[in-house]
């Protein structure tokens, strides 16, 4: 089972993005229960997957969602996870999302990745996606509200 963590922890970055975003959350990643390996993009790191144990440890506020992954889809969801590990960190979601609304680029571009960026792509290729596919800001704020 594939779900999803929306998550926050008490450092001054966290703080500002949940101003900034208007949301609760700062972050968000996959978590693949079988594996008990946690998936995610940070600006320090890039894209990674690291166990779940020490994501909760960095993240102990948070909320699981379930990300409704076909298991004969199971293989293919990993593999794909796995393939993005290594990939830099989008900054131009930090940077302003206005750029990208004036430059066109879609938040689901799969050069680099913002947290929630690899999230919803990964819920929109192994599960329903949520939101329109022209979408071009997607944040921990919208994930939330999402049911």
């Amino acid at each position: 089972m594939f779900r999803e963590i929306l998550c926050t922890r008490s450092a001054v970055s966290s703080y500002l993005l949940r101003f900034v975003l208007f949301s609760r959350w700062s972050h968000s990643a996959v978590l693949d229960d079988e594996t008990g390996l946690v998936y995610e993009a940070t600006a320090k790191h890039g894209f990674r997957r690291r166990p779940a144990a020490d994501f909760f440890a960095d993240y102990p506020k948070h909320e699981i969602r379930t990300i409704p992954v076909a298991p004969v889809n199971t293989v293919s969801a990993r593999r794909w996870l796995d393939a993005q590990i290594g990939k830099p960190y989008d900054w131009t979601a930090i940077a302003g999302f206005v750029v990208r609304y004036f430059t066109g680029d879609m938040w689901h571009d799969a050069d680099s990745w913002f947290c929630s960026e690899v999230t919803e792509t990964f819920r929109s290729r192994y599960a329903i996606p949520r939101f329109r596919a022209g979408a071009w800001r997607i944040t921990p704020g919208h994930q939330d509200m999402a049911i």
